[in-house]
């Protein structure tokens, strides 16, 4: 036969004996292309949908571009059936890749890497593309990326080769041109550093530092990592040992060899017995208390399977165990892991029982967050101090599952990515666990913690007041490698043998040790010598090992749930894609098959690396495609309230996918979301980002702020939000955000500044303005004269905002200047009259559905009834106040009902609860406006408004 020589390094070559042939089709190279990267036959379908993916007659288009290819070559290269083609590999066949591939990962000789490297010619097939197919186009784009990593690790390899043969100079341009191929590799510049101080070039190796900062700054807007800043530093101050080239996997630091689990052989299980002793006799000690027990460890280290084991034994044990896993992409969802809890619990036997006996209010709570057959109120959740009743009614849905005879266990995988709502739940259960017999097993990876993460300072709290472990997991030893080798069937060489070498492969991690077992084990004819593998980077090239083996089809599907970034459904997948849905279902049990995907209630990766890896090789221009067809799925989906409950995913993806001003609008919608369950530092974070994005209104959202700051007591954060939404505001909102900044100064008891105010507000307006605001702002000035002392003045302002409220005819007017008039008859000393206007007002109110009207109308009506001599029910008034003031999350207010309902309980002679109330009241007080420095003493007599 005829030598043919396919050259893909480069600009695309086709040579036969040596000439160079041509042909009249580019899809005669694309598929030769095609043909040459796949070890096994394509389907005839597969690659016409890659070549030919919207014309028809594919397969048709096939069949004439095979005639052209054998035309030119010759017949005998290509082999095909009525369902596959594949080429002939015989030794007169040479393909760069592959020559590539084989000889840069196996090469331990210097002449033979740079033969490898010079085979490299430029990217795969550079220059090279094809008009009609995307998909052509994807697949050489993910080839050109593999190989571009190949040959950065190549020559990084021979860089760390010639360093070590001594070739320093040659080292050193080595590394230049391993910069050139990915300036951000900081690795190369820390070796580059090294090599010219080791040949006296002191000041070229600290200015190589400096381009090492100026790239990253201008490509990421990084600062180099402390190793790199670490050796920079030594080099300047004339201290650094020029250090010796460091071997290509460093030992990991020993751990003590310890003996397997007799009763479970399992890689994961691998020198965990004093791992595992610690984990079952932390859950033996929850019996009437609960505790906390942390797994932490890197990615793959075995932290998960581990917490499963445990969970397995107890529910061999009769236990609830459940397990809830937290995902990067859902820490914008507020409650998502507990949420997933609770809906496990309802789902548990006798589960409906168990929760009836929950006191009707806790019932309430929980049905915000789980609805089940009745449905949740319209009052919203809880934040601050008016977290305490959601908070408390999950501790007793907790509660009401710890029956004998064992205690409840609940695993939160992951945690790291939960969101900050979440984490504020996690802390009050923990601070609980008197009496409370639940253990909470969490584990994250200590890498992806921020500095100021909450985790590490509520585990330490929880551990001196001894309702804490922390089990920290570390690689395995060579001796815990080979036992558990020792005890396997049908290894392809002696166990010991392979022990030495799973270990030089994996460091002792877990995940890898498991992989690369299968792979000997379950692969037919794999080699007894692992270091013949194509796997020279361990976890990364594993990985891409196992998703080569995914079709063109698998490949796209692949990425695209890669781009979803959770577990996904296959409608979503299938809308995100554009496959049909015969496709997609195709490409998932294939992907199943595989063990790359895997297939529970829905799907998901088999392991987060994998997902990381495809996606961070899924080119920026796909990438962003799929995240706006994902946004844009989840935005269709139907039923409006999961639509609202996905607003901060949805944003997330019209984020990373360009798409700034659709993403600003998702945030805010995210945000209210988080509002309506008073997660509000969830919902700060929301408006936030909105913000950053460039919202088309940015007023708007500035002013949401600096509601949700005052709600939360943050009184100069909220003036200053409100003073920018203010900037960009028409006459109407700005009157408005006048009324907003004098509440502030009303709650201080700044009456000058929030008469000020108030003043400008009216000012803005003019006799064509609504009526209703005209009296909102007339009102609002009304209640600052009588806070003030003025009474006469706040009573004719009343009186006319009043009759403003009646020309309107607006009822939220009215309900306002009704609870207004009231609250000023009672100062007057003529409860009888106040009771009549506040139950107008109240009506009203609750006819309206306004929960802020409601709350003032209740609390201006209880002081009333206290004034009347009917303390007890000026108590059952306040404390609805206080229910829905807590709902709204507005903290001083309900400090202030507080304080009313001690006042309430001394004239009724309940001096023992009437102290409680005021400690209450007294913890909020202190809190509030405490992110100022000046004093405003008057916050403490707040009372009505």
């Amino acid at each position: 036969m005829p030598r043919l020589e396919l050259l893909f390094l480069g600009p695309p070559v086709i040579r036969l004996d040596s000439l160079v042939v041509r042909f009249d089709t580019r899809k005669a190279i694309a598929l030769l292309a095609y043909l040459a990267c796949q070890r096994e036959g394509q389907r005839r379908d597969t690659i016409a949908a890659l070549l030919w993916p919207e014309y028809d007659q594919g397969r048709a288009a096939l069949r004439r571009t095979l005639s052209a290819i054998q035309s030119v070559v010759g017949e005998d290269w290509i082999i095909s059936d009525r369902e596959t083609i594949a080429l002939r590999r015989s030794p007169d066949l040479l393909i760069d890749v592959d020559v590539f591939l084989a000889q840069h990962t196996s090469a331990t000789e210097l002449a033979s890497l740079r033969d490898a490297i010079a085979l490299h010619r430029d990217d795969f097939m550079a220059g090279f593309s094809l008009r009609d197919s995307s998909t052509f186009d994807d697949w050489q784009i993910a080839q050109a990326e593999h190989l571009r990593l190949a040959r950065l690790q190549a020559f990084e390899r021979l860089a760390l080769l010639e360093e070590q043969s001594g070739l320093t100079e040659a080292a050193i341009a080595s590394a230049r041109r391993w910069l050139a191929l990915d300036p951000l590799q900081e690795q190369a510049h820390r070796m580059l550093m090294r090599l010219l101080l080791s040949v006296g070039q002191r000041s070229a190796a600290l200015q190589q530092y400096r381009e090492c900062v100026r790239v990253l700054d201008r490509e990421l807007g990084v600062a180099p990592l402390d190793e790199t800043t670490a050796l920079y530093q030594s080099i300047a101050s004339g201290q650094l040992q020029v250090p010796a080239a460091q071997p290509r996997h460093p030992a990991p630091p020993a751990v003590p060899a310890t003996s397997l689990q007799p009763a479970r052989p399992t890689p994961h299980m691998i020198g965990r017995a004093g791992e595992w002793a610690s984990l079952t006799e932390a859950y033996r000690s929850i019996q009437s208390d609960g505790r906390l027990i942390a797994l932490l460890g890197p990615s793959g280290i075995g932290k998960t399977r581990l917490a499963q084991d445990l969970l397995l034994a107890a529910r061999q044990q009769s236990a609830i165990a459940l397990a809830v896993r937290c995902y990067e992409g859902e820490a914008l969802l507020a409650y998502a892991p507990w949420i997933g809890l609770l809906q496990q619990l309802a789902q548990t036997p006798d589960a409906h029982q168990r929760l009836s006996v929950l006191p009707e209010w806790a019932q309430l709570e929980l049905a915000h967050l789980v609805p089940g057959d009745r449905a949740a109120p319209a009052a919203v959740h809880h934040t601050g101090d008016g977290q305490l009743r959601l908070f408390e009614a999950v501790r007793l849905a907790l509660l009401a599952f710890c029956s004998a005879p064992a205690p409840l266990l609940l695993l939160l995988d992951d945690v790291q990515w939960a969101d900050a709502s979440s984490l504020d739940l996690l802390a009050f259960i923990g601070r609980r666990f008197a009496g409370l017999p639940v253990g909470l097993l969490l584990t994250w990876r200590p890498e992806d913690l921020a500095g100021d993460h909450p985790l590490p300072a509520l585990v330490a709290e929880l551990r001196r007041a001894g309702a804490a472990q922390t089990i920290a997991l570390g690689p395995l030893d060579r001796a815990s490698i080979g036992a558990f080798l020792r005890a396997q069937p049908d290894l392809p060489a002696p166990a010991d043998e392979l022990a030495g070498q799973l270990w030089d492969e994996t460091e002792g991690l877990p995940l890898l040790l498991i992989e690369y077992l299968a792979m000997i084990q379950h692969s037919p004819g794999a080699p007894t010598d692992l270091r013949g593998l194509p796997l020279p980077h361990g976890a990364r090239d594993l990985l891409h090992a196992r998703v080569r083996r995914a079709s063109p089809l698998g490949a796209q599907i692949l990425a695209t749930a890669a781009v979803i970034g959770r577990d996904f459904e296959p409608e979503i997948v299938r809308l995100a894609s554009g496959r049909t849905e015969d496709e997609v279902i195709e490409a998932l049990e294939e992907l199943t098959r595989l063990g790359i995907i895997v297939e529970r209630e829905s799907y998901d990766f088999s392991h987060g690396k994998l997902r990381s890896l495809v996606y961070s090789e899924t080119s920026l221009a796909r990438r962003r495609l799929l995240h706006r067809r994902v946004a844009e799925a989840l935005a269709s989906a139907p039923g409006a309230a999961a639509r609202t409950r996905n607003a901060g995913v949805i944003a997330l993806h019209y984020q990373l996918a360009g798409q700034s001003t659709l993403a600003a609008e998702q945030f805010v919608l995210a945000g209210q979301h988080a509002r309506t369950l008073n997660a509000l530092t969830t919902a700060l974070g929301h408006y936030e980002s909105a913000l950053a994005l460039g919202p088309p209104d940015p007023s708007v959202v500035h002013e949401l702020i600096g509601d949700t700051q005052t709600l939360l007591g943050r009184y100069d954060a909220a003036l200053t939000s409100y003073e920018v939404a203010a900037a960009g505001a028409n006459a109407e909102r700005l009157a408005i955000l006048e009324a907003q900044i004098a509440n502030i100064h009303q709650r201080r008891g700044d009456w000058a500044q929030a008469t000020q105010h108030l003043s400008n507000g009216l000012d803005l307006l003019t006799s064509a303005s609504p009526r209703a605001l005209q009296a909102r702002l007339t009102a609002e000035l009304s209640l600052t004269r009588h806070q003030a002392g003025q009474r006469a003045e706040a009573q004719e302002l009343a009186e006319a905002a009043h009759r403003l409220a009646e020309q309107s005819s607006d009822r939220r007017a009215l309900a306002q200047t009704y609870n207004l008039l009231g609250l000023l008859a009672n100062d007057a000393g003529d409860p009888a009259q106040a009771c009549g206007q506040l139950a107008r007002s109240l009506e009203l109110a609750s006819r309206l559905g306004d929960i802020s009207l409601r709350m003032a109308a209740l609390n201006n009506l209880a002081l009333a009834r206290a004034a009347n001599g009917e303390p007890l029910q000026a108590i059952q008034l306040a404390e609805q106040a206080l229910e829905l003031c807590e709902a709204l999350g507005d903290r001083h207010r309900a400090a202030a009902i507080h304080n009313n309902i001690a006042d309430f309980l001394h004239s009724a002679g309940d001096d023992l609860r009437a102290r409680e109330r005021l400690t209450q009241a007294v913890k909020i007080f202190a809190s509030i406006g405490a992110d100022t420095e000046q004093l405003h003493p008057a916050i403490w007599m707040l009372s009505a408004w």
